[in-house]
């Protein structure tokens, strides 16, 4: 499910199984073509949801590498609900951030975390 908070400037995306790689494809495709991508926040809860393996996180990691002209400055952050969904969101962070240093991720157990470190960079409207 994918959210526009206009008034917090951010987009919320919202995971739910199952799901495929071509799904996620084809949805982050539609965020970067509208207006979701207009404050390039992002916040991906994913409590819900089970963790994506780490050819998912590859092949994530390569969509994004070849689309980095169209991502500048993008802040993420990914909350989960276990331990196996954090190290696999760390996994993503390691492997995107250096690949593409636009893109500032990080991975939150806790959902007001999360939005205390988005606010925290997100200009007032």
């Amino acid at each position: 499910m994918l959210e526009i908070e206009a008034d917090r400037r951010r987009t919320v995306v919202t995971v739910a199984d199952p799901y495929t790689f071509q799904q996620w494809e084809d949805a982050l495709a539609e965020m970067m073509a509208a207006q979701a991508c207009k404050w390039r926040t992002f916040l991906i809860d994913r409590r819900t949801s089970t963790p994506p393996t780490p050819e998912f996180v590859r092949m994530m990691s390569y969509f994004l590498a070849v689309r980095a002209d169209r991502i500048d400055q993008t802040r993420v952050a990914v909350v989960v609900s276990d331990d196996v969904g954090f190290g696999m969101g760390r996994m993503a962070q390691m492997t995107e951030e250096p690949n593409n240093p636009a893109i500032s991720m990080r991975v939150f157990r806790a959902y007001d975390e999360a939005e205390r470190w988005l606010g925290a960079a997100t200009p007032n409207a």
